[in-house]
């Protein structure tokens, strides 16, 4: 990841966006959004579960 900002956000907001065949791979825990543009990564959570721009249903 970047190391840039970020902000938590619930699960059931990754859930929302990511691709429908991903949904399931959510756990129920704290993510993390990263805010930098320019960082593949858009969510990860503390066991380094990470979902990129590839993974959403919309360009972020």
């Amino acid at each position: 990841m970047c190391s840039g900002e970020t902000q938590e956000i619930k699960s059931i907001t990754v859930k929302y966006f990511v691709l429908d065949n991903l949904v399931n791979t959510v756990r129920n825990e704290c993510y993390y959004i990263c805010l930098n543009e320019n960082c593949d990564v858009v969510y990860y959570n503390q066991e380094n579960q990470i979902f990129k721009k590839q993974d959403m249903k919309i360009p972020i």
